[in-house]
């Protein structure tokens, strides 16, 4: 029985082992370790968790990605082609506005630290310069307050584009319906669902321009 269950333990870690190998390659020392020890390394294959995000938000995003997947589903029925591709860039887009609304997020909480709170800063500022005995310290508070504005203005631009991007999801949604009412199953239905989808790749680089700034 022993035996047995080192034989299966050794054969689990085994293809824990070969798994691992596929996502990061590993020195047979490292690799005979992910074989022992693969009870340590199962976590990893875990699914990532969702960036977290207002429920609100998620809410919007969920409607936003079933809009677009029903019309294209409909559409891609229709035309006799599953539209495969063009799922993927909806579950792409619904990545990339989670990850938005996880960035207004932390900018919210950001914000809303004592330290980050503009009106005291400028009121302090204010103080400083009619004191007139505090220029240094005053001109670093300046620098201070100009940081935080360009905190909040980068959490308006990602609520901005959040925003335009939901939008525009709808927007695609309902092209996409009329396509499939006023062409039908044309020849040419196909590639301009493709064409239309394709605006999808343009909302996640710019949600990911965002993300990068």
């Amino acid at each position: 029985m022993a035996i047995a269950t080192l034989v299966l333990y050794l054969a689990a870690g085994l293809l824990v082992a070969f798994a691992l190998a596929r996502k990061a390659p590993a020195t047979v020392p490292a690799f005979a370790l992910r074989a022992i020890l693969w009870p340590v390394f199962v976590p990893l294959f875990a699914p990532e968790a969702p960036p977290p995000s207002a429920p609100g938000d998620e809410g919007r995003i969920r409607a936003a990605e079933a809009s677009l997947a029903d019309s294209l589903r409909a559409l891609g029925g229709v035309l006799g082609d599953g539209l495969t591709l063009e799922m993927r860039r909806v579950e792409a887009l619904g990545k990339a506005l989670r990850s938005a609304a996880a960035r207004k997020v932390e900018l919210d909480g950001l914000l809303a630290m004592p330290e980050h709170d503009l009106a005291k800063l400028v009121a302090e500022h204010e103080r400083l310069v009619a004191a007139h005995d505090g220029s240094a310290v005053a001109e670093i508070l300046a620098q201070r307050i100009e940081h935080v504005r360009r905190l909040q203005a980068l959490r308006n631009q990602t609520q901005a584009e959040f925003d335009r991007a939901v939008a525009r999801a709808g927007e695609l949604a309902t092209r996409l319906t009329l396509l499939r009412y006023d062409t039908g199953a044309g020849s040419g239905a196909a590639v301009t669902a493709q064409q239309l989808a394709s605006s999808i790749d343009e909302l996640c680089s710019v949600l990911g321009e965002v993300r990068a700034a």
